[in-house]
């Protein structure tokens, strides 16, 4: 068996002697001028038998302060304005345990605070305004500041922060519209507060609107022909205008100025190229007032018509018949790799005995060769 001993804990702790309002000089809003503030307190620890000391540090550079285990009133005269950390601690020294309890004293004043916005509040992302917070010379040292500009961004500044600078830049990089924002715009919110109370004000009506994002693809994809129309098909994502109107302009240069018809104003058009070669498109999308709207670009190429041609050395004769094809096609390779497509249709076997028109590719060609060789083993 083992005796475990547990020594008592003192547990100090203090009355305001004006019970309207403890720890705090706000009703008499001292000023840097004015900032006296005499605090009277009531010693209120129970069980002090076994307490030996008391200390107080009163939290405003003095240092803790020691008082006898009988004390049982304590004032102390603040001669700054703030929040102070008052720390009482009593010590038992006969079980060496000690204990401490903080109080807040509070020597400020109601804090005021306003804001000030930049002559305007409109404008098309990314966009940067810098807000102005006033007051914060009249506030007592301690107020902090909580700005939330609207769009889920919030900080933190000191009373001392704002005396050097009190202009707060803030780039908004998402619209206020379709968000389910009232009225889709932000608001923008300072706060100061303070031990005394917080107080706020507003600057309304901050409205970001977004340009599209321009974007297409084409129909054919890559590689057109000439005399054959090219769809493009609009992949634009809206932006926000004016009202947060997703209405959105759309134009086109098909890059064909010689064509007569190079521009559209067409959500989803088409256009026919008369001449191979490659082109470039371009589709701009905008909504005022975003300034210049986006622009997306692709290059197409356009191919001549197919012009192919062929000759055998070997027209006529018995089965089985060796047949060279020599390619003699002349189409302008234009957009890349030129595809070649060899096929033999059967035309039945005329006035000979049956056949089944059966042949193959030979000499290692196949359908997609340059040039072509066929072994007919059915005549026909």
């Amino acid at each position: 068996m083992q005796v475990v001993t547990i020594k008592q804990q003192p547990n100090p702790q203090l009355q305001d002697q004006d019970p309207n309002t403890p720890f705090s000089n706000c009703d008499n809003n001292p000023t840097p001028t004015n900032p006296g503030f005499q605090l009277n307190l009531n010693n209120i620890t129970t069980n002090t038998s076994c307490i030996t000391s008391y200390t107080i540090n009163w939290g405003d550079g003095g240092g803790p302060v020691s008082y006898q285990p009988g004390f049982t009133t304590a004032s102390h005269l603040y001669t700054q304005l703030g929040a102070f950390n008052l720390v009482f601690t009593a010590t038992n020294g006969t079980t060496g345990c000690s204990n401490s309890n903080t109080f807040v004293v509070v020597n400020q004043s109601n804090p005021a605070v306003g804001i000030s916005a930049p002559g305007t509040t409109t404008g098309c992302l990314p966009v940067t305004w810098s807000f102005t917070i006033l007051g914060a010379g009249q506030n007592s040292p301690g107020t902090t500041y909580r700005m939330e500009f609207g769009d889920g961004t919030t900080i933190f500044k000191t009373n001392e922060q704002l005396l050097l600078d009190s202009i707060i830049p803030h780039t908004y990089t998402t619209s206020s519209c379709g968000q389910g924002l009232a009225g889709n715009q932000f608001i923008v919110k300072v706060t100061a507060v303070n031990g005394c109370d917080s107080t706020y004000a507003l600057v309304s009506n901050v409205k970001v609107y977004q340009p599209p994002t321009a974007g297409f693809t084409s129909n054919p994809a890559n590689i057109g022909c000439i005399s054959t129309p090219v769809c493009f098909i609009n992949t634009t994502t809206n932006g926000y205008g004016f009202n947060c109107s997703p209405t959105t302009t759309y134009s086109w240069n098909f890059g064909d100025p010689s064509s007569g018809s190079n521009t559209s104003t067409l959500v989803n058009p088409c256009h026919t190229y008369a001449n191979p070669g490659n082109y470039t498109i371009t589709l701009t999308a905008s909504n005022p007032p975003c300034p210049t709207g986006t622009t997306y670009t692709k290059t197409i190429c356009i191919d001549p018509s197919p012009n192919s041609s062929f000759t055998v050395n070997n027209d006529i004769g018995c089965k089985p018949l060796n047949v060279s094809a020599t390619n003699t096609s002349t189409t302008l390779n234009t957009c890349g790799d030129l595809v070649y497509t060899w096929s033999v249709v059967f035309n039945g076997a005329g006035t000979c005995t049956p056949s089944a028109g059966t042949w193959s590719f030979a000499a290692g060609s196949d359908q997609h060769s340059q040039h072509a060789s066929f072994i007919f083993t059915d005549q026909g």
